[in-house]
């Protein structure tokens, strides 16, 4: 079930990459914002690959990938207050 619910989260920060990086921001706040989620959504991924592969049930990975999705939803929610 772990595997699956994670198989979906990569699939869903490839998506937020994609649109992320397809909207083109006009200011540097937005550019910066735009980076942001893109670090994070690496970093949150590499969590995640980490998690399945080598610390199957670390609390520490999944904790820091629970404060990364935080991290990707505040970035999210900025870029579109940004609009």
């Amino acid at each position: 079930m772990l595997t699956i619910f994670n198989v979906l989260s990569i699939i869903l920060i490839v998506v937020i990459i994609l649109l992320t990086v397809r909207n083109r921001p006009v200011t540097k706040a937005g550019l910066l914002n735009r980076v942001f989620i893109v670090i994070v959504a690496i970093v949150e991924v590499a969590l995640i690959l980490i998690g399945i592969f080598f610390l199957k049930e670390s609390i520490a990975i999944q904790s820091a990938s629970i404060a990364c999705n935080l991290l990707l939803l505040i970035g999210l929610l900025l870029s579109y207050k940004m609009r």
